[in-house]
């Protein structure tokens, strides 16, 4: 069979893909104040499901800074959601 034939015709699939269990930045406003954000401890916290793959934090929501982040891995977005101060609450 010729070359051309057994090419594929649309794209391809990335044998060396790496997929992610992920955690949005909001989800994190659920742990108690200033607990270390861990792979262990968000599975014992039940916000990441179960596996040994690599964790990213998403930037879904916004952050109020109560716990400390130490995930290897983060979104643009995530990583300017957690620098960023809260706003203060009107009263």
């Amino acid at each position: 069979m010729p070359l051309k034939r057994r090419v594929p015709k649309r794209g391809f699939t990335n044998i060396f893909r790496t997929e992610y269990r992920t955690v949005n930045v909001d989800r994190l406003n659920e742990l108690p104040a200033g607990s270390q954000v861990t792979p262990e401890f968000l599975q014992k916290a039940g916000l990441l499901r179960k596996g040994t793959r690599p964790v990213k934090i998403l930037g879904n929501g916004d952050a109020d800074g109560r716990a400390r982040r130490c995930a290897p891995t983060s979104t643009p977005a995530a990583r300017c959601r957690r620098s960023r101060r809260p706003a203060a609450r009107p009263r």
